[in-house]
């Protein structure tokens, strides 16, 4: 056993032990300060499941949240009438836990399923759906024998997938289709994601793929047998989700606009929290529970005292985050579809929480300069092209009367992840760092989790990015549920 997985393991002993039924915040000799069994910081999901995990088994705690919101990178917005989710909204069928807490809420899961029209834009030329398929079947087979390699662990670390999937080896079309597709999805471009990114992306351009084949073969029914072909939303919307698990939360545990400035461990093995801002003084705490990403954890000065061992500082430096944008566009949208990949913006789909509109989905460079103010002429490049469409698919007599009428000005909400000062990026990808921030903890208590996130004594992670399975709200739970666990289920000694 590694003397590191000792000092881990003996701390399940003294966990429990720390854990009182004492109010949550006590104040010390010293006025200014207070205490907590337990310090959860940052109230996204993994920190509000790890708190409504204590609070279910009457533990104390307190949770630190820096926005004036809970939720974090999980939230809706009213868009002129329309409800948008701004940040995590999807659910695949293999996401339990996030099922299971959604049930118990008592929120409605709607299955969303992937049938509706798909299109695709190459350069300046909307593609037919066979035109399609023939792309796609060509991509894919370019990239397997690169998969098979990567299988094989004969990629040299540090890779990047431009110099594995070279620009020469493909067709202008197929390059842009490519490109697009890898800005939305993991918010990064060739240069950015790392070769082993691969593997996923031959699986889900392969799901595409079969996708658009049982549409031309006109075999709906053959759709619900593929991978991905439906996921789950809450139809509710996500914030009323966020204020369903506040609820079962005692108030007076809950700090919103904490903003962390500094943590540190003293010699007792205490732990000392700083917050910003008057009157929020020093918080000292037995336990913490770390939420906050990596690509905001790492702009802290000096984090020496936890005893961080070398990978995990390693990660909180390096972690890849997306560059996603996200722009909620309100109002009717022809034509009906449900997803639209569309030249080097990125992916539109039409998938509101409630009332008319669209989402655009876009990341990398095209993300970089993408503001509120500057977002316009991307809404009503879109919004023209589908119009198009529209109109290509329409008689005649309709086409020349809805063209006719001048289309309002859109109503449009913008949400540049990167911009956000409590995120720093999307979520957590497959960019150029060590793959040793991929290897999986060896501790049978945290299984799913990356190595690097393992605890350091009472010093604990959550967060998408502590999981194997990165970037999913269902990682966020999960990980804040067992980290939780991780003390309640362990015997004082």
């Amino acid at each position: 056993m590694r003397f590191y997985s000792f000092l881990i393991i003996s701390s399940f002993y003294t966990c429990m032990s720390l854990l009182s039924s004492n109010p949550s915040i006590a104040m010390g000799a010293d006025e200014d300060v207070q205490h907590t069994p337990v310090a959860i910081v940052g109230g996204g999901l993994a920190g509000l499941s790890a708190a409504l995990t204590l609070e279910e088994a009457g533990q104390d705690y307190a949770l630190f949240e820096a926005r004036p919101r809970l939720g974090g990178r999980v939230y809706s917005e009213t868009v002129g009438g329309t409800v948008f989710n701004m940040g995590g909204q999807w659910i695949d069928p293999e996401h339990t836990n996030m099922q299971k807490l959604a049930k118990e809420l008592h929120m409605t899961l709607k299955e969303e399923p992937l049938t509706g029209p798909i299109y695709i834009k190459v350069g300046e030329r909307e593609q037919t759906l066979n035109q399609s398929i023939s792309m796609l079947e060509s991509i894919v087979s370019k990239i397997k024998p690169v998969e098979k390699e990567a299988t094989k662990g004969k990629i040299l670390p540090g890779t990047s997938l431009q110099q594995v999937l070279p620009r020469t080896l493909f067709s202008d079309g197929e390059r842009s289709l490519l490109h697009t597709y890898l800005i939305a999805e993991y918010g990064l471009s060739e240069d950015e994601l790392n070769a082993y990114v691969v593997s996923y992306l031959k699986k889900e351009l392969n799901n595409f793929l079969k996708l658009f084949k049982c549409k031309a073969m006109y075999v709906p029914s053959l759709v619900p047998q593929l991978a991905g072909a439906y996921e789950y939303r809450v139809q509710e919307g996500m914030t009323p989700m966020i204020e369903a698990i506040a609820h079962r939360l005692t108030p007076s545990r809950i700090r919103t606009e904490h903003e962390l400035i500094s943590i540190s461990k003293d010699a007792t093995g205490k732990f000392h929290l700083h917050f910003k801002g008057e009157g929020r003084g020093e918080v000292v705490a037995d336990v913490v529970i770390m939420t906050m990403p990596f690509s905001v954890l790492r702009s802290f000065d000096d984090l020496a005292s936890l005893g961080l061992p070398d990978l995990t500082t390693r990660a909180i430096k390096n972690l890849s985050y997306g560059n996603n944008t996200i722009v909620r566009v309100s109002g009717k949208i022809k034509p009906d579809l449900r997803d639209y990949i569309h030249g080097n913006i990125g992916a539109i789909s039409s998938t509101p929480v409630s009332g008319p509109g669209l989402s655009i989905y876009t990341g990398a460079e095209v993300a970089d300069s993408l503001t509120q103010e500057t977002a316009f002429p991307l809404v009503d490049s879109v919004l023209g092209d589908l119009e198009a469409i529209f109109s290509s698919s329409s008689s005649s007599s309709s086409s020349s009367s809805s063209s006719s009428a001048p289309s309002p000005t859109p109503r449009f909400l913008v949400k540049n992840w990167k911009e956000d000062p409590f995120a720093r990026g999307s979520y957590s990808t497959f960019g150029l760092h060590g793959d040793e921030l991929n290897l999986s903890s060896i501790l049978p208590d945290f299984k799913g989790f990356r190595q690097f996130a393992e605890p350091v004594g009472l010093f604990m992670f959550a967060g998408e990015h502590t999981q194997l399975e990165e970037g999913y709200m269902e990682s966020a739970v999960r990980s804040g549920q067992m980290v939780a666990e991780y003390c309640l289920r362990h015997p004082k000694k």
